[in-house]
């Protein structure tokens, strides 16, 4: 089928991913073990850059997570991000494949994070 792509994620005091691998080999070969798909980095993102307390950072967190959910071909998977998001939000699935099918097209949102 597909690439699937994964996504290292980096400790925040390095700048790239060769200064970890200068400064600490073995904190960069597990930072590539724990390397996340990238849907599942997508909900990483969100959960560790949106303030979910504030109404408008919660809703660019939901339609850009929606966005990435869209994209998705497989249904299987799809199905799974669907309730992903459910539990992150805390809304019924329906509510989510309600939105999903208001806006079939929905685009994959570049916003900054709300703090």
């Amino acid at each position: 089928s597909g690439i699937n792509a994964k996504i290292a994620v980096l400790p925040k005091d390095v700048k790239d991913p060769d200064e970890l691998m200068q400064k600490n080999p073995r904190v960069f070969q597990s930072c590539l073990d724990k390397a996340l798909p990238i849907w599942d980095f997508c909900f990483y993102y969100v959960s560790n850059n949106y303030n979910f307390d504030d109404v408008f950072a919660r809703k660019q967190a939901s339609d850009f997570l929606l966005g990435v959910i869209a994209k998705i071909n497989d249904e299987i998977m799809k199905s799974q991000y669907v309730k992903k998001f459910a539990t992150l939000f805390d809304v019924p699935e329906q509510n989510v494949l309600s939105q999903l099918n208001k806006n079939p097209q929905v685009q994959m949102l570049s916003v900054e994070p709300v703090q």
